[in-house]
């Protein structure tokens, strides 16, 4: 507590020093000062608009980039997702050609063994007489 208050009374009398100070000046000097004054304070204001801008624009062409960038990467997707489902369709029809060319070469099969099949059913039927 006592730190604070000999802070604050050294605060005091410093502020009330320099307007002391500032109160004998001639009137030219006054006016010089707050010119200079208001000046430093248009500076520091102009370069604050000016970070805030630059500020802005850096977050605008952070999101540019990141909407290039995740369009880029749903396009990749995209890509990859329409060459995988044509590979699928086109496993599937190869997969669906061999089952009926199978099914086409045991019809075949079938037909050219018929003869034989029939030769051996009737060997093998007893005659009736």
């Amino acid at each position: 507590m006592g730190k604070k208050l000999a802070s604050g009374i050294f605060a005091g009398l410093l502020g009330a020093g320099l307007y002391a100070a500032y109160q004998k000046l001639d009137e030219d000097k006054k006016n010089r000062m707050k010119k200079n004054l208001r000046e430093k304070s248009d500076e520091l204001r102009d370069r604050a608009v000016d970070y805030a801008f630059y500020a802005n624009d850096a977050m605008s062409d952070f999101k540019d980039v990141l909407k290039d960038e995740m369009d880029q990467a749903k396009g990749n997707v995209k890509d990859a997702s329409s060459k995988f489902s044509e590979k699928a369709k086109t496993f599937t029809d190869n997969q669906q050609e061999t089952e009926d060319g199978n099914a086409e070469k045991s019809k075949m099969t079938l037909l050219l063994m018929r003869p034989k099949l029939l030769k051996i059913q009737e060997s093998q039927v007893p005659m009736m007489i």
